[in-house]
């Protein structure tokens, strides 16, 4: 086993809740393959600019979707003394095309629109946060973001 950090890429997601209005960062993976990513989380701060990449670890992991995230979460708040920390979740991916069927394909690419993914929220505990925009790590630490890995883990 090499003692070198995993390499870690990905992009930003501005992220904004219709709920309480926080606009937050969310860290997207990018890896080429699943398994480059696999075991990996982010954790989005609601009261920072900020996001951690870290390992799950494996009951954590097994339950991801479900108790996992939490205590995920838990354990970030008593390593980094913390609890603003959150697991964000895709809750739905909204389509706004009910119908193709029998459609031409000029009316179905004038009526085509993208699938809005639909997140929880950093800041609140109902909230329902959607993209406003997206940015390259580089761009979002030269704006004043900060991207935080946990010890084995690194940039790319």
């Amino acid at each position: 086993m090499s003692d070198a950090p995993q390499t870690v890429s990905g992009t930003i997601l501005r992220l904004r809740c219709q709920g309480c209005g926080a606009v937050f960062p969310h860290f997207q993976f990018s890896g080429e393959r699943e398994t480059e990513s696999g075991g990996l989380f982010s954790a989005s701060s609601g009261q920072a600019d900020e996001v951690f990449i870290a390992e799950a670890m494996a009951d954590e992991w097994k339950d991801f979707d479900g108790a996992g995230a939490t205590r995920a979460e838990q354990r970030l708040a008593l390593e980094l003394g913390r609890g603003d920390l959150r697991v964000i979740r895709l809750l739905r991916i909204e389509s706004a095309l009910t119908a193709g069927q029998g459609m031409s394909f000029a009316d179905f690419k004038k009526s085509y629109r993208p699938p809005v993914m639909v997140y929880s929220c950093a800041a609140c505990e109902a909230g329902r946060s959607r993209v406003v925009g997206e940015c390259s790590l580089d761009d979002f630490a030269n704006a004043g973001g900060c991207i935080r890995y946990s010890e084995r883990l690194a940039p790319r």
